[in-house]
This record gives structure tokens, C-alpha cells and sequence, in this order.
């Protein structure tokens, strides 16, 4: 450029002959011809162009017939973007852009090129002779930082489209950067964008999640959880949840190698995994009703099934007296510090949904304190561990006449799928215990048919009477196992009688219970007393 400026015709130029150029000019075109950096000089009115070496390959074509050419001339393509600054610095006010895109036409085409640079004025006198500039071309630099953008734009709808949940968090304190809708829909989280997570999230404190974040973030070692049980509560004041999550963190690095964040990727398994679980809970039930003869201990064993199976405080069975309002509970399943309910228990005393018990209606309660039919007495259901709780009517030809229970010290949600599963069991339940109860009724009528069988041969041989009632009395109290077993006539005015037989007694100085069992008409009823023999 030095050898085209000593030899281009200035004369033809309004910036005349070089002789006559005055000496500022002069000095600022050495410094821009010694520079290794894009610099160039907008001189005069006409504001003519001058510029380096370093500034040919940001001309393009434009170069070597931009030299001595008016900046419009030059720039004409982009004269409307440029104008107001050149005017700007022609009015003695300086210019400075970091970035500046401009469509030129450098290469028989426009393109977009960006620029960082610094338009300064020149003033000799008060007034402004020219513009100094120096400029850099960052066009690979946009284009690259652009496709940067594109990318992590195209990245974040990505993310925003996953079907997984999805979480960034940045810094020490895991300040949250990007959630995406699903991560939203699973724990109401649109609020925490620039918050701490302990801030953002406090209902899994006490879980061990904030210490694995703590970890990851210190070592760098990824975590993965699958089907982890996740407690929490979707807003403040909401019913605690509990759902069943397959996720990862993993460190996120910045160029230099060092850990900036945490990325978090997963997924809600609690519809599969708990369909798992319940499936293995019937089987198990299953199982168990096979196994088990007694009643009593069947109710227990399917309370206990459904009290771990859903993490309650306590699952129980119980009988209905609908004509009192109560519930008789022989034994119920209570998690770790939950008292048993065991004995009866008057519905009034804890709301008014017995009502609709009675019409077979399930009663869900999600929490007593907010429930119109429970508010009332929350504190009692409270102090019971019942602030929740599923009560299902098992009827039996219309009639209420039991009742599976779930209750939970907490506010707690109970999904569709919980109550139908729930309502299965009590069915299940139901019909196993009163097929034991036939059952035992049966074995007990055959014992008794089978013991009146063998005392009519026994007695069938014999013609004396105190023989037979004898035997009888004897037979009668070994069969029923008790002390003493007699037969009594009875004195004509009703008020006495006389004893004419009595079975072996087995111990005299025991506290008997006596069953009088009438014969005669004139006896209606039969009486029962406890007395000491």
C-alpha cells in the first residue's frame, strides 16, 4: 500500500498533491502503513479513503480502485448502515462497536461480515479533518459463535422436547438454569429458573439428594438411580407425594476443564415400577390366602400387604356394627411409631362419612383438615395417624359389613389406580375370609354331628337310666372341654332343682363359667353367668 500511495495521481483527488497534504495526515498515514493491524483514514469532506495492508483483504474486490475514493463511493452498498456513524465522527464524537453486521459486496455478491471497531475523529484547530479507524473482521467469529447459538438453541428445544425430565444447574450452590416441560409437569418446577436447588426443591431435604449433588459437583463421578423413591411435595402446602424416579447427574465442564454444573436427564417410572410391585403383591396375597386358615390372621396379613406396598402408617380389617356406628379391629398393620387401633371404634367420633360408608360408598380423604366431612374433628383423626386415609366398604348382599382401611399421619394424594387396586384386595379379602368362616362352620357341625353319632352307640347299648346320663354327662364335658357337665330335674314350682347325674370334675377350685340349658317348655330361654364352683 505504500508503493500504490507514492504512486497513485492524487492531484485528481480532493485531497490534491501529496506536497501540499498537511502534516497530521502525513503522520497518521505512517502510523497506518507501519501497523499490522486493519486500519484506514476517511480524510476531508469527501471523506477519501486511505488504508494498510492488513485492511486489502476486508476491501475484497473493492482493492487496489478503493484508494482515493470517496468512503460513499466505496461503501455504497452499505452507506446507509455507515453514514450516521462516519457523521457522528465528524461531529468530534468518537464510535466504538463490538460488533457490527454489515451486507457487502466484496466477491461479486452480498454477504454478511461483521466488524468490531473504532472510529475516531482527527481535529487540528478545533475542527475535524478526518477519521481515524481500526477495525477487526470477526465475521468467522459471528459465524462461528452463531452456529454456537444455532446449536445450543437447537439443543434446548431439543431438550424442551424430550420426554424424559430435564434439569441444568450451574455452580456449587446448583443454581437452576434449564428445566424443560417435562421436568415442569412432573414437579410443578416453571418457578425455579435462578434459584438454588435446596431453595427450589426443599421437600426432598433429609433424602440424600442434595449431598449426591454435592458429590457429583466435588468429584465428577456421574450418578445413577433407578426407581429410586422420591418423596415430595408439588407446592408448598400440597399433600406429600411419593414417586418412584430413573435418572442421572452428570458434571458439566467448561473449556478449561473444570466442573461449572450438573446435568440432570430422567424419567417418572412410578406407573411401571409400582404396576411391578402390585402385581408381586397379589401374588404374594395369593399366596398367603392359601396358606392361612384363620380368619383373623388373613385380615392381618392383607393389612400388612397394603400397608407396605403404599407406605402408609397403618392398614387394617375390620367388622361393622352399621346399627351402632362402629368398627370392631381384632388386629391392624402399623408402620414404625404408629399406635394400633385394635378394639372398636365409633365412626361418629372422627367425621361424618360413616353415611356414606353405609351406602357402600369408598371414602377417600386426602386431608382431614381440609375435608368438609373431617374438619371438624382432624384433630382426633391426627392423633390417630389418620390425617389421610381410604376407608372401603366391603358389603355383603347390600349390607355394609366390613371394612379395609388405609390411613397416613400426612396429607397424602390416592390416584385411581391405588383405590381400584385397594378395592381388588378388600374383594379378594372378603371373600376368603368368609370362606374360611364356612369352613370352619363346617368342620364344627361335622365334630358335633360326629360326637352325637358316637354317643347315641355309646348309649344305645344301655337301659338304665343314671347310666345314660352318666355317659352323656361325661362325653358332653370331654367334648367341649370343661370342668364338670350335669343334668338336673327340676323342682315343681320352677324354683329349684335337683341334680340326677354330673361328668367328671376336672378341678373344683377353679372359676367356672355355668350354661344352664333348659329342657322344659316352661323354660324359655337359657340363662349364662360366671360363679365360682
Amino acid at each position: 500500500m505504500r508503493a500504490l500511495i507514492d504512486s497513485h495521481d492524487w492531484g485528481n483527488t480532493p485531497l490534491g498533491e501529496r506536497v501540499h497534504w498537511p502534516s497530521t495526515l502525513l503522520t497518521l498515514l505512517d502510523v497506518v502503513l507501519n501497523s499490522a493491524q486493519p486500519m484506514f483514514l476517511g480524510w476531508g469532506p469527501e471523506r477519501i479513503w486511505l488504508y494498510n495492508d492488513a485492511f486489502i483483504p476486508i476491501l475484497g474486490r473493492k482493492h487496489p480502485s478503493a484508494l482515493g475514493q470517496p468512503s460513499a463511493t466505496v461503501w455504497a452498498e452499505a452507506w446507509t448502515d455507515l453514514q450516521p456513524l462516519f457523521d457522528q465522527v465528524f461531529a468530534a464524537q468518537s464510535v466504538h462497536m463490538d460488533d457490527i453486521g454489515l451486507m457487502l459486496d466484496r466477491l461479486g455478491k452480498l454477504e454478511e461480515a461483521h466488524f468490531s471497531f473504532s472510529y475516531n475523529p482527527v481535529l487540528s484547530g478545533g475542527l475535524v479533518e478526518g477519521l481515524f479507524g481500526v477495525c477487526t473482521e470477526t465475521t468467522s467469529r459471528y459465524a462461528a459463535e452463531r452456529r454456537e447459538r444455532v446449536a445450543t438453541e437447537r439443543q434446548r428445544r431439543l431438550f424442551e422436547q424430550a420426554p424424559g425430565f430435564i434439569i441444568i444447574m450451574r455452580g456449587n450452590e446448583h443454581v437452576v438454569e434449564f428445566i424443560n416441560d417435562a421436568h415442569r409437569e412432573v414437579f410443578n418446577s416453571a418457578d425455579w429458573i435462578d434459584r438454588t436447588i435446596r431453595d427450589a426443591f426443599p421437600s426432598i431435604e433429609g433424602q440424600g439428594f442434595f449431598e449426591v449433588l454435592d458429590d457429583v459437583y466435588a468429584t465428577g463421578r456421574t450418578f445413577e438411580a433407578q426407581g429410586a423413591q422420591v418423596r415430595y411435595r408439588r407446592t408448598p402446602d400440597g399433600p406429600e407425594e411419593t414417586r418412584y424416579l430413573t435418572f442421572i447427574y452428570a458434571p458439566l465442564y467448561d473449556d478449561d476443564g473444570t466442573i461449572s454444573g450438573i446435568f440432570c436427564e430422567g424419567f417418572d417410572v412410578s406407573e411401571g415400577y409400582l404396576s411391578q410391585r402390585r402385581a408381586a403383591a397379589l401374588v404374594e396375597l395369593n399366596d398367603r390366602l392359601r396358606a392361612i386358615e384363620d380368619p383373623e390372621a388373613l385380615a392381618y396379613a392383607t393389612a400388612e400387604i397394603l400397608g407396605k406396598l403404599f407406605d402408609v402408617s397403618r392398614a387394617g380389617y375390620g367388622t361393622i356394627d352399621t346399627r351402632a356406628e362402629t368398627i370392631s379391629i381384632e388386629r391392624d398393620w402399623n408402620a414404625s411409631g404408629i399406635q394400633s387401633l385394635a378394639g372398636v371404634l365409633k365412626f361418629r367420633d372422627y367425621g361424618s362419612y360413616i353415611e356414606e360408608l353405609k351406602r357402600g360408598i369408598t371414602v377417600i380423604c386426602e386431608d382431614a383438615e381440609t375435608d368438609p366431612r373431617t374438619a371438624e374433628m382432624a384433630g382426633a383423626l391426627e392423633a390417630i395417624s389418620a390425617r389421610s386415609f381410604v376407608n372401603m366398604p366391603v358389603t355383603e348382599q347390600g349390607d355394609f359389613v366390613a371394612l379395609l382401611y388405609l390411613n397416613h399421619e400426612d396429607a397424602r394424594e390416592w390416584s385411581t389406580d391405588e383405590v381400584a387396586f385397594i378395592r381388588d384386595v378388600a374383594e379378594r379379602t372378603r371373600t376368603a375370609v368368609e370362606r374360611r368362616r364356612a369352613e370352619a362352620t363346617l368342620r364344627a357341625n361335622a365334630a358335633r354331628l360326629t360326637f352325637l353319632d358316637r354317643l347315641g352307640r355309646q348309649t344305645a347299648s344301655s337301659e338304665d337310666a343314671d347310666e345314660i346320663l352318666a355317659i352323656t354327662t361325661r362325653a358332653v364335658a370331654e367334648h367341649l372341654g370343661i370342668s364338670n357337665c350335669a343334668y338336673a330335674d327340676m323342682d315343681e314350682d320352677q324354683d329349684g332343682f335337683t341334680i340326677a347325674a354330673i361328668g367328671p370334675c376336672q378341678d373344683h377350685h377353679r372359676s367356672s363359667g355355668i350354661i344352664v340349658s333348659p329342657i322344659s317348655e316352661n323354660w324359655q330361654s337359657g340363662i349364662w353367668e360366671r360363679a365360682s364352683h
